[in-house]
């Protein structure tokens, strides 16, 4: 009789290919799938049904379960918290199993006297208590592995990092000896095991980049296999120029485009993703590698001091401080502030998710607008006044997407899920402030509300676009489907009550209907429960595959 370790028997297999749910049993032995049998009825664990397994073995009971592949976040900011608390808490209660960081120009690597203080003050402010200094991006992927993570993780290395490594952060151009350097730290981190570049072109120093830059940091990746991911220049009324710069890249170098969390931003630009959307199927049609992933959220979130104008943030987070604090400067950002965003009716959007300091607790869940009132100044003050008091460590939540338009992305074929979020806990360094629900709901949302519920699409294209679609992109070719010799990354959900329960008033809540996670053959949730099982580890994809 052949030894199986696990068999969860009488699920509804959900393959990952986008094939319809089918009834079969799922068997794994040594952390890889070792059989995917389909059956003509459902079968139940207690029926003595199936193949043959060993007494030893771990018997789930599927029946009235949907069977799927791990969940893969493509697009995910977990480079310190996995460091921090392993256990990936937010993520593997979704059933994500492998995420991927390094994602909008950020990534804790490369690190030089020009960028590593600011990396490290970024995390000071939080109080961390760790040490995030390393020689090399290599370095990084084993200190991730010997955190033992809860989940699999792929790295990206970040435009940012590299730019700012080599040349601070200026609003200036590389000199020919400077692109050079920049283009070595970039393969160096593939050559370690890191998927790809990408870039965030509202940040700095990113935004300060050229076209021509980026064609050549990811021609230089696609030479070794690897993808550029890009937060595009402008969600807004920039979003079809920025989509089109990024299909251009993509063209010019040759190299696979992930556009990250594809919306239009600001009820002005409403609608206008039919158009892009429409953009990126004729350049795929061309031939041209670009495709996308969105959170199914109408708000976004991101750092509070994103509002600045991104001259305020040339030279680093201390530049922008101290320009904060000279009146006639902070009164010229105000004033650009002022006129931009009330133009777009900015204030009504924005609320203040977390804060660094105790002080300003209070503020945590308030809107600009609100906060303003409440001090007896304008919007514009009140933003310039909570980022001097925290000293740019803010954050904030941004209420600005349609729903029309969330569910029209979700409804393209080439459009993966990702969070945009880290792996968060409810307790501790990482339980603090109101987060974007996106932290804890993102794939139950997807799975639960749109497909299930609501049918925006079929809950096959939902769970391929959380598994074999990311897969593919990351040159995983052994996980997101469930077939014979592939890894064992594996969710049951109940169908009946897959649902987030994350909130924006009460965003730090698991979800409900994720009822079992499996990573790399090992149960890491049971009934609901997170065992203390750490079994993820760095994947390190020689390269990705065309889309």
């Amino acid at each position: 009789m052949t030894r199986h370790d696990i068999a969860i028997m009488g699920g509804r297999v959900v393959d990952g290919t986008g094939r319809p749910p089918f009834d079969g049993d799922v068997y794994i032995s040594d952390g890889v799938i070792a059989a995917v049998e389909e059956t003509l009825a459902p079968r139940c664990a207690e029926t003595g049904c199936g193949r043959p397994v060993s007494g030893d073995a771990i018997r789930i009971n599927a029946s009235g379960r949907l069977v799927c592949p791990g969940f893969i976040d493509i697009h995910s900011h977990s480079d310190k918290t996995l460091l921090i608390n392993s256990l990936a808490e937010s993520k593997i209660h979704q059933g994500v199993t492998t995420e991927v960081v390094g994602n909008c120009g950020y990534s804790l690597v490369p690190q030089s006297e020009k960028n590593r203080a600011n990396i490290m003050r970024d995390l000071d402010d939080y109080d961390l208590g760790i040490d995030l200094a390393w020689n090399s991006p290599g370095e990084y992927l084993s200190a991730v592995d010997a955190a033992a993570p809860s989940v699999n993780v792929v790295a990206l290395i970040g435009h940012g990092a590299i730019r700012s490594a080599v040349m601070g952060y200026e609003m200036a151009q590389p000199d020919s000896a400077q692109m050079e350097e920049m283009k070595y730290l970039m393969r160096r981190a593939l050559d370690e095991g890191f998927a790809g570049i990408s870039s965030g072109l509202i940040y700095s120093p990113g935004v300060y980049s050229t076209t021509g830059e980026l064609v050549e940091l990811a021609r230089a990746a696609a030479e070794m296999g690897g993808f550029y991911a890009t937060h595009i220049r402008g969600e807004r009324e920039r979003l079809a120029d920025a989509v089109a710069e990024a299909i251009r890249i993509g063209r010019e170098s040759g190299a696979g485009v992930q556009i990250s969390h594809l919306k239009a931003a600001g009820r002005p630009n409403w609608g206008a993703v039919g158009g892009v959307l429409r953009t990126i199927e004729k350049a795929r049609g061309d031939g041209i590698d670009v495709a996308a992933d969105q959170y199914p959220y109408t708000a976004s979130s991101t750092s509070l001091g994103a509002v600045l104008p991104s001259w305020a943030h040339a030279g680093g987070r201390e530049a922008a401080i101290a320009r904060l604090r000279d009146p006639a400067v902070r009164a010229r950002i105000e004033a650009e502030v002022e006129a931009r965003e009330g133009e777009i009716g900015g204030w009504e959007e924005i609320c203040v998710s977390s804060v660094a300091g105790g002080e300003n607790r209070d503020l945590e869940g308030k809107f600009i607008v609100d906060i303003a009132r409440l001090r007896g100044i304008k919007p514009s003050v009140a933003l310039t006044g909570i980022l001097l008091e925290e000293r740019m460590a803010a954050e904030m939540i941004r209420f600005s997407i349609s729903e029309t338009d969330v569910r029209e992305v979700m409804a393209s074929q080439f459009v993966m899920v990702g969070s945009d979020g880290s792996a968060l806990a409810p307790s501790g360094a990482l339980g603090v402030g109101r987060p974007h629900p996106r932290n804890y709901g993102t794939f139950p949302r997807v799975l639960g509300r749109y497909a299930i519920r609501e049918q925006v699409i079929p809950v096959e294209s939902a769970v391929r676009k959380m598994t074999s679609l990311p897969a593919t992109r990351l040159g995983l070719r052994d996980r997101g489907i469930l077939k014979k010799g592939c890894a064992a990354d594996i969710v049951v959900i109940h169908p009946g009550r897959i649902i987030d329960t994350a909130t924006f008033q009460k965003p730090l809540q698991y979800p409900d209907g994720v009822e079992c996670v499996i990573v790399n053959g090992h149960v890491t949730i049971r009934n609901g429960v997170h065992l203390g099982t750490k079994k993820g580890r760095v994947l390190r994809p020689k390269c990705g595959s065309t889309l």
